[in-house]
């Protein structure tokens, strides 16, 4: 029998990953299948029910599960649906990126005004918020009986029988202050919301629930183990590559957020401040692994822009790659030149229309440098923003598939002040909910004691 082994899943926009680990942090087996988002009359939805049937076959994709000794489910923010006595409302889920809450998102606005909600929640009122989301719904004049969960919750109902939220991902509501640890009725009541139950908010590692038998039955995981919520994916993607608190992350997927986690002492006013002269957007939430604040700052879209990018030059990336690799720095594109390019048709579309006339005739390599260049000059601000308010000295921990391009981490590597530490970890979110897990197992005390990923430290250059 396998002993010592750790389940953590990771809810994703476009996949639900499912990883084993054993008790050295190691990975065992990987599985996952597509999230079911997709497009319908209103927006981009899913069921409930075509939700738990994708997570359970992510989750026998593993094979035998025997000798497993916890779960950790980790998720994107926003999305959930309601729960009744007879199971999940025939409610649409919503993804995250789905816009149709913008009148409730507004609504907010009007009765508050945007400093006071970021000084409550720590982000402005958004559209994409679960707040929004459910006042859309309650215009649409649906039922909003029930308990509401967030799509890791709805899983972690379905597995144990039990209702949870954890901290990050109540954050994400829109209505919750993270640094008191509450929901904020006064938030609800403006737009018409008082009466919406929510699940109880506990810390990521608590024991949300344990396998029922019909969890076991559906799963096939072992009935009676605990089951944790670890929280929202970026903040578990970094404890998933070895991030503790005081440690800037780097997320190098289609986005690109950084993000820390702060001891309590530190003033996030300030910097929020320095973070607004950089631009983008600041977003205060909980780091999952430790009672304190966390700072995500994002502004860019990489792989919109380099996918953009390169259906311009009519060149596959792969090539685009081995013609930046000895070009040597370059004038990097301006934040307001890389936005045009993530966001066709907001501007420039002169000099795009100059580079896809241009197209295979001309050498890429000098265009393509540049526009990593011009993504490592926007991070590298943030990155000193949010090393200044810490006082960290270690290296900056990078995670995500853009550490495959040697050329935009050399760039990186030239505006760094502390190193770069790569994590070799394809599924740091899924890791870190591995990790929590162990916690609510009792394999682990904290964060303290877990193993870290090996990784590849890349010097700074000044």
């Amino acid at each position: 029998m396998a002993h010592g082994r750790l389940l953590g899943l990771d809810i994703g926009t476009s996949r639900i990953k499912a990883l084993l680990i054993d008790e050295n942090g190691h990975s065992i087996r990987v599985s996952a299948a597509e999230t079911p988002f997709g497009l319908s009359a209103g927006g981009t939805e899913m069921s409930a029910g075509a939700l738990l049937a994708a997570a359970r076959e992510a989750i026998t994709g593993l094979g035998d599960l025997t000798g497993v000794q916890g779960v950790g489910i980790a998720s994107l923010g926003e999305s959930g649906t309601f729960v009744r006595d007879d199971g999940p409302a025939d409610l649409p889920v919503i993804a995250w990126h789905d816009p149709r809450g913008a009148g409730t998102a507004r609504r907010l606005v009007e009765v508050f005004g945007d400093d006071a909600l970021v000084a409550w929640t720590g982000r402005p009122a958004r559209p994409v918020s679960t707040i929004a989301k459910i006042g859309w719904l309650a215009g649409s004049g649906a039922d909003l009986s029930g308990v509401f969960v967030g799509v890791a919750g709805l899983l972690n109902w379905y597995l144990t029988g039990e209702f949870a939220q954890e901290r990050s991902l109540a954050a994400t509501s829109g209505a919750y202050d993270p640094i008191a640890g509450r929901y904020l009725p006064q938030v609800f009541e403006a737009v018409g919301l008082g009466g919406v139950r929510f699940a109880p908010v506990s810390p990521a590692g608590t024991v949300h629930g344990k396998i029922h038998a019909d969890g076991a039955h559906w799963s096939g995981l072992p009935a009676g183990i605990p089951v944790t919520l670890a929280g929202h994916d970026h903040p578990v993607g970094a404890v998933g590559a070895g991030a503790g608190v005081g440690r800037v992350t780097d997320s190098m997927g289609s986005g690109e957020p950084l993000l820390i986690a702060l001891p309590r002492e530190v003033s996030i006013d300030g910097l929020r401040a320095d973070l607004a002269t950089v631009g983008g957007d600041t977003t205060v939430t909980a780091w999952p692994a430790a009672d304190a604040p966390a700072v995500l700052w994002e502004q860019i879209r990489p792989g919109l822009g380099l996918a953009r990018l390169a259906a311009l030059l009519g060149h596959e990336r792969g090539d685009l790659e081995r013609a930046a690799a000895s070009v040597g720095p370059q004038t990097p594109w301006s934040a307001t030149r890389l936005r045009h390019l993530e966001r066709p048709g907001d501007g420039d579309e002169e000099l795009f229309a100059r580079l896809a006339a241009a197209g295979a005739a001309d050498d890429p390599g000098p265009t393509w440098a540049a526009v990593l260049d011009g993504y490592a000059e926007l991070t590298s601000a943030a990155e000193r923003a949010l090393r200044t308010h810490s006082g960290t000295t270690e290296p900056t921990l990078v995670i995500g598939g853009g550490m495959r391009s040697a050329r935009w981490m050399a760039a990186k590597q030239a505006r760094s002040t502390h190193g770069l530490l790569l994590v070799d970890e394809a599924e740091a979110t899924a890791r870190g909910a591995a990790l929590l897990a162990g916690v609510a197992a009792g394999v682990w005390a904290g964060q303290g004691d877990f193993p870290r990923p090996a990784g590849q430290l890349l010097p700074g250059a000044r």
